[in-house]
């Protein structure tokens, strides 16, 4: 009986741990939308644009494409921390 016990407690224990190692809902959401990394790759994506077309930067306009990565990233990621609580 106890050996049937213990094998039990030992499947339930693994199977919890298993689990526990799964990325909870709001993470996998960030990771499969890239929110993690999506103003980098906004202002690369932008820096390959213009370097193909021969166009440089402003100051300015530097500045706007930096804000707007960054506001790309915080919509993102606040997108999923409204769908996902925890």
């Amino acid at each position: 009986m106890n050996k049937i016990l213990l094998i039990l407690l030992s499947i339930l224990l693994g199977s919890l741990l298993h689990s526990c190692n799964d990325l909870s809902p709001r993470e996998k959401c960030l990771d499969d939308n890239g929110c993690k990394h999506r103003a980098e790759n906004c202002l690369t994506g932008l820096a390959i644009v213009k370097g193909m077309t021969n166009i440089g930067f402003t100051g300015n306009e530097l500045e706007l494409a930096a804000i707007n990565c960054n506001l790309l990233q915080s919509q993102c990621t606040l997108s999923c921390l409204e769908k996902h609580k925890y």
